[in-house]
């Protein structure tokens, strides 16, 4: 109570607003590695600034975060991606907005009971799509603000500034993410090929040694076979064909 009576007094308000935002701003910006990440960074910085009793997010990912006060690590969850997705779409479809009160979401999401208990918790004050409408990243739940005060028409406008910044950075890791996938396919595409090629060749080379060098080779015994038992001019011919074998089973082998 003493802390908002000064920053009344210094700022109009219990916070700098823009102070607030760029706080907001450089968190996201500074959090990296994965999308994970930077819903964990969004989570904390947020219920660290709005004094919130309660932050959750679910990415399309199905990375389930939340955080509450006195925890220095949100909590994570895994919700089947697919699954996660869909929800995310029908808020985007039946809601036609970004940004509204929690007390809509209850009706409009086909939640089971403990999916309904873990998203929206006791008292889901505000809610925001990260992203999008087209390709939403993510849906973020805020609860009340600590000491029951509610959030005002300032908040939103500075939550709405966020909330874009954010889903930006979203939007760009899950580009990137995607990019890495494609390149650790590409390159175990290579590497299938690589394999394949060389069990090919080895297929190649056994066909060639037991089937056409070895035929050659019983070639070259037959001629000589009957180089010995014929006259000295057919010996003089065989000979110059058994050069010949002799040359195609060295190209063969090469």
């Amino acid at each position: 109570a003493l802390r908002r009576v000064v920053d009344r007094v210094f700022y109009g308000a219990w916070y700098d607003d823009r102070a607030a935002a760029q706080q907001v701003s450089q968190t996201i910006a500074q959090a990296g590695g994965d999308v994970v990440e930077i819903g964990s960074a969004l989570c904390l910085v947020l219920l660290r600034v709005f004094q919130l009793e309660s932050i959750t997010l679910l990415l399309a990912s199905g990375h389930f975060i939340a955080a509450s006060p006195g925890t220095s690590a949100p909590r994570r969850h895994e919700w089947e991606a697919s699954r996660a997705a869909a929800l995310l779409d029908t808020v985007a479809s039946k809601t036609g907005a970004t940004i509204g009160r929690g007390a809509e979401l209850p009706a409009r999401l086909p939640l089971s009971p403990d999916e309904r208990q873990q998203l929206l918790g006791q008292r889901a004050q505000l809610w925001l799509l990260l992203g999008p409408r087209e390709r939403t990243q993510g849906l973020l739940l805020l609860g009340s603000r600590r000491g029951g005060g509610e959030l005002t028409a300032r908040d939103l406008q500075i939550l709405e500034v966020v909330v874009r910044q954010a889903g930006v950075a979203l939007e760009n890791e899950y580009l990137l993410s995607e990019v890495r996938q494609y390149s650790a396919q590409l390159r175990r595409l290579h590497r299938q090929i690589v394999q394949a090629r060389e069990e090919e060749r080895k297929r190649v080379a056994r066909n060639l040694h037991d089937n056409t060098i070895q035929s050659l080779v019983g070639l070259n015994y037959r001629v000589a076979h009957v180089r010995r038992q014929v006259s000295v001019e057919a010996a003089a011919q065989l000979a110059m064909l058994q050069e010949e074998v002799r040359a195609i089973l060295g190209e063969v082998r090469g």
